[in-house]
């Protein structure tokens, strides 16, 4: 049944899926050591009968052929329970150890039998089956050490008399049997802490792209937000600023560049106006930052960049990363990028009524900056700044062309009111 919170189900699925795999590895471990200790068990078997002259059977005989036969039948019953299983293969294995150790007492094979189902018991089941075996290993030979004392336990050495050719023979098969089972145990663990391994390998690569990729959206998003809170108050202070109404063009210009170099962050801005006939654009003023001068009068021809001023026309603002090769921008490296070693321009036409007049530049040198939105929309800002300052002048130059002609008139009728006046005769009234 679900818990109802994503993240707990999701954790749960991963738990039941780590179970699954462990399991899985250690099922494939139990077949592969139960065919290795069947066919070992029957050559066990065969050994303890054959060697013994006359061949006799007894209990120890019998307890032989009992774990060979439960091993041969544990390769079949593959629907039994895993814990099941395993428990039965491992007392086959504990158990096919015991006979000679109640015979010969000191048997190096069979302590080395009953070793390896203490490590299989650790693999396969965990922790407290070996110590249930270690337990009653101990108990087991302590019985047999008290029952020695006493007489109760007689020992038969010839078991164990390196003389005899058959103890060297039933060593050497009952040292197979424990080198198969634990070979094949410690090569499945390893494969397992290997392939454990490389799962968390990548999965703390995956973990450590998505900590840098989070670091560096984190990042991003500090740096669009200082973008925007210099882009706010730098357009706060140029709406404060008595000189872009004035129709002081020179010193608004300059109020402007300062600012866009400021918000920016750029070393140089600029503002270029076009010519009546549209064939060139000549600059009004250029901050360098860095120098903290203004200067002007450099003209770009519209025939020596023609794409350039193509996308002036066409865009709202041109942001060129890499300037010297963005296909708008890169006509402008004879004459403007290359000799200042300008890596990035960001440029904001000025546009009154729909018509192009001039650009806003900004330019960085040495290295390029990745422009942002906000930064882009800080451009587009200024070039309406600049829009205002060029009505602001028009409507000044206006205002100072008619100023002389209504003064003249002025005086005209000053002058005709005295002369009535004089005369006696009423003034006449002023045309409609």
């Amino acid at each position: 049944m679900a818990s109802g919170d994503p993240a707990s189900d999701r954790f749960a699925e991963a738990g039941s899926t780590d179970v699954r795999a462990a399991l899985t590895w250690r099922v494939d471990l139990l077949n592969d050591i139960v065919k290795v200790a069947a066919i070992a068990g029957m050559l066990l078997t065969a050994t303890v009968i054959a060697f013994r002259q006359p061949p006799r059977f007894d209990l120890s005989t019998y307890m032989v052929i009992a774990a060979s036969l439960l091993m041969v039948a544990l390769r079949f019953l593959h629907r039994l329970p895993f814990r099941v299983r395993a428990s039965l293969a491992i007392l086959a294995i504990y158990g096919s150890g015991l006979p000679t150790i109640l015979r010969s007492g000191f048997a190096l094979s069979s302590a080395a039998v009953l070793l390896s189902a203490i490590v299989l018991a650790v693999i396969l089941l965990g922790r407290g089956p070996a110590v249930v075996l270690v337990v009653v290993t101990a108990i087991l030979l302590s019985a047999l050490a008290l029952a020695a004392k006493h007489g109760h336990f007689v020992p038969h050495p010839i078991d164990s008399d390196p003389r005899i050719p058959r103890n060297w023979v039933r060593m050497a098969i009952g040292f197979d049997l424990v080198a198969a089972s634990l070979m094949t145990a410690v090569a499945y663990a390893v494969r397992y802490i290997e392939m454990n391994y490389a799962e968390i390998s990548s999965a703390l690569a995956l973990l450590t792209i998505e900590r840098r990729r989070r670091a560096d959206l984190e990042s991003e998003r500090r740096r669009a937000e200082g973008d925007w809170q210099r882009s706010a108050r730098e357009l706060g202070a140029l709406g404060k600023n008595d000189v872009v109404e004035a129709g002081n063009a020179g010193a608004a210009f300059r109020a402007i560049t300062e600012a866009g170099a400021r918000g920016l962050g750029v070393d140089r801005c600029s503002i270029w106006l076009f010519d009546d006939a549209h064939s060139e654009i000549r600059c009004q003023d250029l901050h360098d930052r860095r120098e903290g001068h203004h200067s002007g009068g450099m003209v770009l021809n519209a025939s020596a960049a023609p794409t350039y001023f193509a996308a002036l026309e066409s865009e709202r603002s041109i942001a060129a990363h890499r300037a010297q090769t963005d296909p708008r921008t890169r006509e402008l490296g004879p004459s403007t990028l290359a000799p200042f070693h300008i890596a990035s321009r960001l440029d904001a036409p000025i546009r009154i009524q729909n018509r192009v007049v001039g650009v806003v530049c900004s330019e960085q040198v040495g290295a390029g900056i990745a422009w942002s939105e906000a930064q882009q929309s800080f451009a587009g800002s200024l070039a309406d700044f600049a829009a205002r300052v060029l009505f602001a002048a028009d409507a000044q130059s206006a205002a100072s062309l008619e100023t002389p002609a209504d003064s003249w008139f002025d005086q005209c009728f000053g002058r005709m009111d005295g002369l009535f006046v004089e005369s006696g005769s009423p003034p006449p009234s002023a045309p409609i």
